[in-house]
């Protein structure tokens, strides 16, 4: 590889499906795809150090354990350049606990309400369920086979959840037209497929404790960012987390960018 090129480097880790140019995209199962490098990072870490200017890595962190992740990250800080940017994007774990207790107050004031019932039973399942699940999909699944239309639409408003669940991104503000879509949703989360048995989550992480993991590893200038907004150069083209159309493709997450000094 020319040094030209080496000097911008980037590491996709935990690409999925979401595969960019310019980037080594990195997976544990690729998809049968050329363009995606099969990495397993329960074994031996495959990249030499001082190799990348930047490493993205979205919603990958939580299904790994909290052992496992610390050294994942110290890894990650031997492979950056010096001034390398690690951007992490995960699920929010003060945010799902904001929405369970908001959740929770409104259905105690109204036990016979099933609107706020299900709204509680979806900020509860959605906080918990991926860390226990024992079946492909889980309660969540379940919850949204058998959920009524206002309790679709919450869950649509207030999480990222259904985009997670079924790999597809719905305008927000055309939620109330839930019933022309309802029922495609439903055939779509029917089906089983391997991406439910992938959602297991080892471990939740809030701003405090993921920027503590990553100065005890070693990085400087840890910042909570907002969606697409990056150090990284010509981050904002490539859309990891803005979509064209200007939509979050992970909405209410917990991004965090650090450099190594």
């Amino acid at each position: 590889m020319k040094k030209e090129k080496n000097r911008s480097l980037k590491l996709h880790l935990g690409c999925g499906s979401q595969i960019r140019s310019g980037w080594i995209n990195v997976d544990f199962s690729p998809l049968r795809n050329p363009d995606i490098v099969k990495v397993d990072l329960n074994k031996k870490w495959p990249f030499e150090e001082n190799l990348f200017c930047a490493v993205y890595s979205c919603h990958m962190l939580e299904h790994i354990s909290e052992m496992q992740a610390e050294k994942i990250l110290l890894n990650i800080f031997k492979s950056l350049k010096r001034k390398g940017i690690l951007r992490i994007c995960v699920p929010d774990l003060e945010y799902s606990a904001r929405l369970y207790i908001n959740t929770l107050k409104k259905a105690k004031k109204a036990y016979a309400s099933k609107h706020k019932r299900e709204n509680y039973q979806w900020a509860f399942l959605n906080m918990i369920d991926q860390m226990i699940r024992t079946k492909p999909g889980g309660e969540l699944k379940t919850f949204l086979q058998n959920c009524s239309e206002n309790a679709l639409k919450f869950a649509i408003q207030s999480t990222g959840g259904i985009e997670a669940l079924t790999n597809r991104q719905f305008n927000y503000r055309k939620a109330r037209t839930l019933r022309n879509f309802l029922s495609s949703i439903r055939d779509k989360i029917g089906i089983p497929s391997l991406r439910w048995k992938a959602e297991i989550h080892r471990f939740m992480y809030d701003e405090f404790n993921l920027c503590a993991k990553l100065a005890q590893a070693g990085f400087k200038k840890i910042k909570r960012k907002k969606a697409g907004d990056s150090k990284i150069v010509g981050f904002q083209k490539d859309h990891f987390e803005i979509l064209p159309n200007g939509m979050e493709r992970k909405p209410n997450s917990l991004i965090i960018e650090s450099v190594k000094p």
